[in-house]
């Protein structure tokens, strides 16, 4: 059972999430019907996204002269910017290759000269890990990545611990850039399983019940229950964990009460 102070975190490649630690809503696409665009729409689809992927193997695999790829498709053209220390790069037979190949999909390619590489980037977002800063400044989450664009890691926590967090990591100058999660989203409510229940645990008190009560007397009724509580706040990044778990119990909190609450 992890305490509401545990380490929480994720980490975001070159200013693109891996795993975002956001908000949750309702997909915007429900009930909305779907056309398929036909084949030389996924033609080029197959194609960018092959010319990403060499791109981000080849950057990942010399962190002494990347900083990162940034890509950008949300239009039909696929826009992506290789940020590097070594100008030389772009001679490179290997990003030439993909180059030639992003002609046939609709890429464009541009190269950017950074402050640091990856490889130093990546080092002061493990000295930020290795530091446990929840742990040791009592903030509850936290989001990682590194903005290849900035040359910096970035630090995102809720606006309350934005000074300290500044103040602790100080010592890496612009390499660090602490934001904060900015005001709190009322309209976010936590997903829930819509399937069938048959031999879950009971709770004596109902999720949708613990609603607006103190999130620590309904933890402890949880947990005495023999339920595993996870409490997330609303003024911090957080993302739901995605495993069906009939024997975990939610728990969205703002101002020291519950805001939503959930099984599994």
């Amino acid at each position: 059972m992890r305490p509401a102070s545990a380490y929480r975190a994720t980490i975001r490649r070159h200013g693109q999430s891996v795993r975002r630690f956001s908000r949750i809503r309702a997909s915007a696409c429900e009930g909305v019907e779907m056309t398929d665009p036909g084949s030389e729409y996924w033609r080029r689809q197959a194609v960018q996204l092959e010319v990403y992927n060499g791109l981000l193997r080849i950057v990942e695999a010399d962190p002494d002269r990347f900083t990162g790829l940034v890509g950008d498709n949300s239009g039909e053209t696929m826009r992506l910017t290789i940020h590097a220390v070594d100008p030389t790069v772009r001679d490179d037979e290997r990003i030439a290759a993909q180059v030639a190949q992003a002609s046939k999909g609709d890429v464009e390619i541009t190269f950017v000269d950074s402050r640091r590489s990856l490889r130093e980037l990546t080092a002061v977002q493990a000295d930020i890990i290795r530091q446990n800063p929840l742990q040791e400044n009592g903030s509850r989450g936290i989001e990682l990545w590194i903005d290849a664009a900035a040359s910096t890691v970035c630090v995102r926590v809720a606006d309350s611990a934005v000074d300290t967090m500044r103040r602790q990591f100080a010592h890496h100058g612009d390499g660090v850039t602490v934001v904060g999660n900015g005001s709190v989203d009322l309209s976010i409510r936590l997903g829930r399983h819509t399937g069938p229940r048959e031999g879950w645990p009971v709770p004596s008190l109902a999720p949708d019940d613990a609603i607006g009560r103190p999130f620590e007397e309904v933890a402890a009724l949880y947990r005495s229950e023999g339920f595993r509580v996870e409490i997330y706040h609303l003024e911090d990044p957080f993302g739901e964990e995605q495993s069906l778990d009939p024997d975990r119990v939610t728990l969205l909190v703002h101002d020291g009460k519950v805001h939503d609450a959930t099984q599994s």
